[in-house]
C-alpha cells in the first residue's frame, strides 16, 4: 500500500510541474522570497497564490505587458505594481525608482 501511495503522490507531483511549466514559464527562484518567471497564464496567477506569493511586479516594457494581467493577479488576491524596464532606455532613475519599490514591498 505504501508504494501506491507514493507512486500517486509521484503523478500528482508530475502533473503539478507539467502544470506549473506551461503556465508559469522559466520559473525560478533567484533568490530567498523572490521568484522570476515569464508571462503566467491565469492558472499560473492561482498556481503562484497557491504557493504564498503576495506581490507580483511586471517589469515588461509596456508594449509587451498581457493588458488582462492587473485583473488576474488582483482576482487572484495578489497586489500588482507594474514597473517597465525598456533596455533601449534603461537608465539610473528607472533602476533606483525600481529599488525603492522592492523596499517598500512585503
Amino acid at each position: 500500500m505504501k508504494h501506491k501511495m507514493i507512486l500517486i503522490m509521484s503523478l500528482m507531483s508530475c502533473t503539478f510541474l507539467f502544470a506549473m511549466a506551461s503556465d508559469l514559464p522559466n520559473l525560478y527562484e533567484p533568490r530567498y522570497l523572490i521568484l522570476t518567471s515569464g508571462q503566467p497564464t491565469n492558472l499560473g496567477y492561482q498556481l503562484l497564490q497557491q504557493m504564498g506569493v503576495q506581490t507580483v511586479i511586471n517589469v515588461l516594457p509596456e508594449r509587451e505587458c498581457d493588458p488582462g494581467e492587473r485583473s488576474m493577479v488582483i482576482a487572484n488576491n495578489m497586489f500588482y505594481f507594474s514597473h517597465p524596464f525598456d533596455p533601449i532606455n534603461l537608465n539610473r532613475d528607472t533602476v533606483i525608482e525600481f529599488g525603492k519599490l522592492i523596499k517598500n514591498v512585503d
